[in-house]
């Protein structure tokens, strides 16, 4: 074969891999929203509207293809979001599904001080504040349908119980 064609052959692998990692990483960042549109919009109008006023290409097979596939947007958003709830709700000694699903109770808590016993209060501040900040401007800035979608995917990890191995049982 010749090496020119072996190299235009790798340039087309390379962009088509860049192409769907792009393509994935937009669909991921666009999915709570094109998931609220199909409710009024099918999936061709949102590509095509995406098409036409963002110049985003997303086909309608791909759209439909992830609200078909929902769950795993749903799981990315928790498991996004989960690490910086956990630090917030640690640091104000609350619940972490009640920092994540209740806009009040987070509001409420961001306006006391957190409980810092780090060996760097510094560190800890700035780690809290920018646990608050992502939780705002990540997390609430969706509507609390979407939120409820992501739910069943938060695991609380306090209540996972740990199976032991069973150990062999001696010979008597």
């Amino acid at each position: 074969m010749n090496s020119d064609i072996r190299s235009v052959g790798k340039e087309l692998v390379a962009a088509a891999r860049a192409s769907f990692s792009a393509q994935q990483g937009i669909l991921e960042e666009l999915f709570p929203y094109i998931y609220q549109a199909s409710k009024r919009m099918s999936t061709r109008a949102i590509s095509r509207w995406l098409a036409e006023t963002q110049a985003i290409k997303l086909s309608d097979v791909s759209i439909a293809k992830a609200l078909r596939n929902a769950e795993q947007y749903w799981k990315g958003m928790v498991d996004e979001i989960e690490p910086v709830a956990r630090v917030f709700a640690e640091a104000h000694k609350a619940e972490l599904e009640d920092v994540l699903f209740s806009r009040q109770h987070f509001e409420k808590l961001r306006e006391e001080p957190p409980w810092l016993n780090g060996v760097t209060v510094e560190d800890e501040w700035s780690e809290v504040k920018a646990a608050e900040l992502k939780l705002e401007q990540y997390w609430f800035k969706f509507d609390d349908e979407i939120l409820e979608h992501c739910r069943p995917y938060l695991v609380d990890k306090t209540k996972i119980k740990v199976r032991l191995k069973p150990s062999a049982k001696k010979n008597a």
